[in-house]
């Protein structure tokens, strides 16, 4: 069965983001890779970036829920830290805006995780 339009365009923002800046990404190269129709960003999201977003939030969460114990955790968070320091420029756009929450909002949940942990 195939995946509904958003679930698509956020899967999409997924497997791009850890190849190009959310600067780079275009509409155009989620909607190609999703396999979907341009339009359907704007009707669903409103825009890319709520798109990159919705895709960032996916990342993290997956990323908290598949690491149980604690220098998994310490070094995963290490490594996906580096990977969008590499990939990505912190400009002032929406995209790299919701990068900068995303790489903020990644270390309480890791804390919450360690600290629950070593409990």
């Amino acid at each position: 069965m195939p995946s509904s339009a958003p679930t698509a365009l956020v899967e999409a923002a997924i497997r791009l983001l850890p190849e190009q800046a959310p600067s780079a990404i275009s509409g155009r190269d989620l909607a190609a890779e999703a396999g979907v129709n341009y339009g359907l960003i704007h009707h669903h999201f409103g825009g890319k970036d709520a798109v990159l977003s919705a895709g960032l939030v996916a990342l993290r969460d997956d990323f908290i829920s598949t690491h149980d114990d604690v220098a998994s955790i310490r070094g995963q968070r290490d490594r996906l830290v580096g990977l969008l320091q590499e990939k990505c420029s912190y400009g002032k756009g929406p995209a790299e805006k919701a990068l900068n929450e995303f790489m903020n909002g990644l270390e309480a949940p890791v804390i919450g995780k360690v600290a629950q942990l070593e409990n």
